[in-house]
């Protein structure tokens, strides 16, 4: 009976022992778990001690974040309470702050706007009062976000997130080291610094969300064939015949003080530019009308120009009675133009787009022959260009990708400002 208590007593223990050990495991596991992020206690002392800031009042931990509170890093209200761990969001407007306490505030309120309205695809999830410095934070580089797949023109910041205390000490690193900050582009998105494309050193920048093939893709330019006076093969001029992308600003045109007037209104060109391959690209036989042809019209470079406006009201009413007759309709998914694209080529200037788009009807055969296109000009019953557009082989209902220059010119004296689009040219799909 004694040994049978033994034994009892001997079980007991070691089953006391393995939950000891197991509850041990499971406090060892939050501690990890904790570690992983910060408080907002600790993260305002780190960032108060990089600001050179002393704790004001209370005890230390207090103290940093009252020396924060009474710099306008932190403000009342921000935050419920400060042993709460940090949200990436909250991250963002004391960094941000904390830039602008340190360098004051250089961005200008344009692209701030354009970063709240097209390049952060949650901004809506954030509240109202944090938008503005998350944006700014966004586009001094200190915060990558995530990424919205190829060609998406904003990526996503997970606010509500909890951030590493890795990360959250990462972007305190950056305030005085801007050399390990993301690198954005003018037009506020992110840009790639590796796995660049074959012909990087052409262009200015490349954006991180759009593929090596947009820009490997060859310039209008480089399968031209220029003349001289004696009717022999030339080399082209550089600068006065063409430029690279990134030698833009050099191009030699009539348009005075091109840089000044690009960087003035580049926006202009591309909003212009990605609301008439929205027209073109989205046309139902069934409800086009006379306002779709008036739209189209504002985006063109003979607008507002007496007689040539009149000559491409004509053709646009010509292509709606065309794509009627052969029951057309085409639909886009995904329109995205890259500003970095921009290149000059005998007096006209290009901005490269990428559209994924199908025709989900038309009567116009997919296969014809080379002089067909050149005659009767078949397939710009289905896409408005002045130029002609070749979709030999397309497949009702597929959506296919295709890489576009859109030719940009001025035919008036304006000095470039109200550039609009001469015509589209339909390179060759992509991907499926």
């Amino acid at each position: 009976m004694m040994k049978n208590i033994g034994k009892v007593k001997v079980k007991l223990i070691a089953i006391l022992m393995i939950s000891i050990f197991m509850v041990n495991l499971v406090s060892i596991g939050h501690a990890e778990a904790a570690s992983k992020y910060i408080t907002i206690e600790s993260f305002a002392k780190a960032l108060a001690s990089e600001l050179n800031l002393s704790p004001n009042n209370g005890s230390e931990e207090n103290g940093y974040v009252n020396a924060l509170l009474s710099n306008g890093i932190i403000k009342e209200g921000d935050v419920s309470s400060y042993t709460k761990y940090l949200t990436r969001t909250d991250a963002l407007v004391f960094i941000n702050r904390a830039d602008e306490f340190l360098n004051g505030n250089k961005l200008e309120n344009g692209l701030v706007q354009t970063a709240i309205e097209k390049r952060i695809s949650d901004i809506a999830q954030i509240k109202e009062s944090k938008r503005e410095d998350v944006a700014k934070a966004y586009l001094k580089g200190f915060m990558k976000g995530y990424s919205n797949g190829k060609y998406a023109p904003n990526r996503q910041i997970k606010g509500a997130s909890k951030i590493t205390k890795d990360g959250a000490l990462n972007c305190i690193k950056m305030l005085k080291d801007k050399s390990l900050r993301a690198k954005i582009s003018p037009d506020g998105q992110l840009i790639r610094t590796t796995n660049l494309p074959k012909n990087a050193k052409m262009y200015p920048y490349i954006l991180e969300s759009f593929p090596n093939e947009y820009y490997e893709y060859p310039f209008y330019y480089d399968n031209a064939i220029i003349y001289d006076e004696n009717n022999n093969i030339r080399e082209k001029i550089r600068y006065e015949e063409y430029t690279t992308p990134k030698d833009v600003d050099k191009s030699i045109s009539y348009i005075e003080d091109f840089p000044k007037i690009k960087k003035e209104n580049i926006g202009r060109w591309v909003d212009k530019v990605e609301k008439h391959l929205h027209l073109i690209f989205n046309v139902n036989y069934k409800t086009i009308n006379n306002q779709w042809v008036e739209d189209v019209l504002t985006t063109d470079s003979y607008y507002n120009v007496e007689m040539l406006e009149d000559g491409t009201r004509a053709q646009l009413k010509k292509y709606a009675k065309g794509m009627k007759q052969n029951k057309t309709i085409i639909e886009s998914k995904v329109i995205a133009i890259d500003n970095s694209s921009l290149y000059f080529f005998k007096g006209i200037y290009y901005l490269r787009a990428y559209v994924q788009y199908r025709v989900v009807s038309s009567s116009v055969p997919s296969t014809v022959s080379v002089d067909t296109i050149i005659d009767s000009h078949p397939y710009n019953n289905i896409i408005f260009s002045r130029k002609t557009v070749d979709l030999r082989g397309y497949n009702v209902g597929e959506w296919v990708g295709g890489i576009f220059d859109i030719a940009l010119c001025e035919p008036i004296d304006t000095n470039g400002v109200d550039m609009g689009i001469n015509y589209t040219t339909i390179r060759r799909e992509v991907n499926k």
